[in-house]
């Protein structure tokens, strides 16, 4: 959270950057786009970092069913082309049972593409989104002293909206994920079902 407090201080200072005219470029004043705003060009929302915090209730189904709940971190770069932006991302979780030490560390990479309701160029700043990715995780556990690797395949689906409060280039975003996962190993397999809620922020460039 204070991570989040310092960027936004930092996208405010450079507000008056996000809206400068790139180098090399000149308006054409007869034929405007519409996204020209005050008679300057926005820099374009190409690259797209994001970095996300969200709580999971989680249940894992083998040969009992498991409840549990975690947190994670996740960052990815997307490319923005308006409607659709197809990314790549990593994300980490990391949850202990306080009553007996049991730790569990899952790590996950995603590729998916993420559609835009509203066009993501300069100008629009609430860009209502959903999003599909495929992910490839390796979960980690230690349960009374022993450890336990087991890696999977599965899919994700999320919906959420970005807000651009402060410039072109920083955005707010809030969501919900909805994920299935596929585990197996030399101890066990099994299903892991999630839902998470996060809040995060990203930089367009």
């Amino acid at each position: 959270m204070k991570n989040l407090f310092i960027t936004a201080i930092v996208a405010i200072s450079i507000n008056s950057l996000a809206q400068e005219i790139p180098s090399g470029e000149k308006i054409d004043q007869a034929n405007k786009p519409d996204h020209v705003i005050n008679d300057q060009t926005l820099r374009k929302r190409q690259h797209i970092l994001q970095f996300d915090y969200s709580q999971s209730s989680s249940q894992l189904i083998t040969s009992s069913t498991t409840n549990s709940t975690s947190f994670n971190l996740q960052g990815t770069y997307g490319y923005n082309i308006g409607h659709l932006e197809p990314f790549v991302g990593f994300s980490s979780s990391s949850e202990e049972n306080m009553s007996n030490g049991d730790k569990t560390n899952v790590s996950t990479s995603v590729f998916g593409i993420r559609y835009n309701f509203i066009e993501n160029r300069p100008g629009n700043d609430l860009i209502p989104f959903a999003s599909f990715g495929l992910l490839s995780s390796t979960v980690d556990s230690v349960d009374s002293g022993s450890s336990t690797s087991v890696s999977g395949n599965g899919t994700a689906l999320a919906a959420g909206i970005s807000w651009y409060p402060f410039s072109e280039i920083f955005a707010v975003n809030f969501g919900v994920v909805s994920s299935h996962l596929s585990v197996s190993g030399a101890t066990f397999s099994g299903d892991s079902r999630s839902t998470s809620v996060l809040v995060g922020y990203m930089i367009s460039f």
